[in-house]
C-alpha cells in the first residue's frame, strides 16, 4: 500500500513512465523482422592422390589452412565467442553485419576445431542485399585461398579447393517474435515505474526536510531554567 500511496503522489512520474512504456512496447510489437543466410566453405584436398599438396594431407592440416584463411580474410580480428556454434548473428541481436569464423564446437570457455570448413554468415534489413554480401564473401574466401597457395608456389593439379555447401544459399526472413518483446517491456516497465516514482518521492522528501529550520526538541517546551 505504501508503494501506490507514492505513486498517487507522484502521479507525474507514473504518468511519464506510463508514456515511455507506450512506446516502447509499440516499437517492439512493430519493429521489422531481418532477412538471414549461412552457408559453409569446407576445404577440400586434391581429387587425385597422385599428386600430394604442399601442405600435409591431414585433416588437422586442412582445419590449420582454413583457420589461416579465416584470420585473412578477418585482416586478423577474432571472430566473437559463442557459448554453442549454433548460435547465429541474429540469435546474438545482431541485425545488419556478417561473420566469417572457424566453427568452434568446444563452446565458449573451450576450443575444438574439429571441421575444416568456414561459416559464413550474412543478416541485414534487406534480401537482395543480403544475397550481394554473402556472394561477395564466397569470393573473397575463394580468392583468399587462391592467393595462400600462390604464394607457396602450389601446382594446380595438387591444390586445395573450396566448396560452398550449399551451392546457393538460401535467405530466410526472421520476424524474431514480437508478442515475447512486448511482454519482456511490459515486466521491466512495470518494475521500473514504481522504482522511479519511489526513487523521486525520497529524493523530493529529503530535500524538503533540509529546507525546514531547525527546531528544538519537543520534550525541551515549557521547561524553564
Amino acid at each position: 500500500m505504501g508503494i501506490l500511496r507514492i505513486m498517487r503522489r507522484r502521479w507525474y512520474v507514473v504518468a511519464i513512465g506510463l508514456a515511455l512504456l507506450a512506446g516502447a512496447v509499440h516499437h517492439a510489437a512493430s519493429r521489422p523482422g531481418v532477412y538471414w543466410s549461412q552457408a559453409d566453405v569446407v576445404i577440400l584436398l586434391p581429387q587425385s592422390a597422385r599428386y600430394p599438396n604442399v601442405i600435409e594431407q591431414s585433416s588437422q592440416s586442412l582445419i590449420a589452412m582454413a583457420g589461416v584463411i579465416e584470420r585473412d580474410v578477418n585482416r586478423g580480428a577474432a571472430a566473437s565467442a559463442t557459448s554453442s556454434a549454433g548460435v547465429t548473428l541474429a540469435g546474438e541481436g545482431i541485425r545488419d553485419g556478417h561473420a566469417i569464423k572457424l566453427p568452434n564446437n568446444g563452446g565458449q570457455w573451450a576450443t575444438n576445431f574439429d571441421r575444416p570448413a568456414l561459416e559464413v554468415q550474412v543478416v541485414g534489413p534487406d534480401r537482395a542485399a543480403v544475397e550481394a554480401q554473402m556472394s561477395a564473401l564466397l569470393d573473397k574466401v575463394r580468392n583468399t585461398l587462391t592467393a595462400r597457395q600462390d604464394a607457396l608456389d602450389v601446382p594446380q593439379v595438387t591444390r586445395i579447393t573450396a566448396s560452398v555447401a550449399p551451392a546457393t544459399p538460401p535467405v530466410f526472413h526472421l520476424d524474431g517474435s514480437p508478442a515475447k518483446a512486448v511482454a519482456a517491456t511490459l515486466v521491466l516497465g512495470g518494475g521500473l515505474i514504481p522504482t522511479a516514482a519511489v526513487a523521486v518521492d525520497r529524493q523530493l522528501l529529503a530535500r524538503s526536510r533540509r529546507r525546514q529550520p531547525g527546531r528544538e526538541p519537543a520534550r525541551h517546551e515549557g521547561l524553564t531554567a
